[in-house]
């Protein structure tokens, strides 16, 4: 039998997602993958829009998995915490995952890619040629402005100094 051939490909949203992937832990950033289930209060913690409804399990396995997630800070400060408790105290860390987002009208959540970072403690440690070099501003901002350029946004983006931000 004679057949075409269809070479497959990646669509554009998992070309970022990939593309993404390589940069942050080019960058150094380790990936962490948290439960897509989470208590009410750490899923609302961080919402956009205080006014977002979370979207609770009917009935949950426990009470530590009953809420869907609308964040992924939540989860990396989970896990930064269990660094620190552990005595790692350099830590450096993005998850790359789905939150869910439930509209008032509608009965399911909207699944939303999204991608978020934690880093604590040092980039770099001290060796005989160089200082010890700790996570700040700076570092964290340049991080970001690689992953909008490599990513095709970074014209777009704009940083404004404010009263409360003088250094952006």
């Amino acid at each position: 039998p004679v057949g075409p051939t269809t070479p497959g490909h990646y669509t554009y949203e998992q070309q970022v997602i990939r593309n993404t992937r390589a940069i942050l832990e080019a960058s150094g950033l380790t990936q962490a993958i948290s439960y897509g289930l989470t208590t009410k209060v750490k899923a609302e913690r961080f919402a956009f829009e205080p006014a977002m409804k979370s979207t609770e399990l009917d009935f949950p396995m426990s009470s530590d998995h009953t809420t869907v997630r609308m964040n992924l800070i939540s989860g990396l400060l989970d896990d930064v915490s269990y660094n620190k408790a552990r005595k790692v105290e350099n830590v450096a860390l993005y998850e790359q995952g789905r939150v869910f987002f439930r509209d008032e009208d509608s009965e399911r959540p909207r699944e939303v890619e999204h991608v978020a970072a934690a880093m604590t403690g040092l980039i770099e440690d001290a060796t005989w040629h160089d200082k010890k070099r700790p996570v700040d501003f700076y570092v964290i901002k340049g991080i970001v402005q690689n992953l909008l350029d490599k990513v095709g946004v970074g014209s777009r983006v704009v940083y404004t100094a404010t009263a409360e931000h003088e250094e952006m």
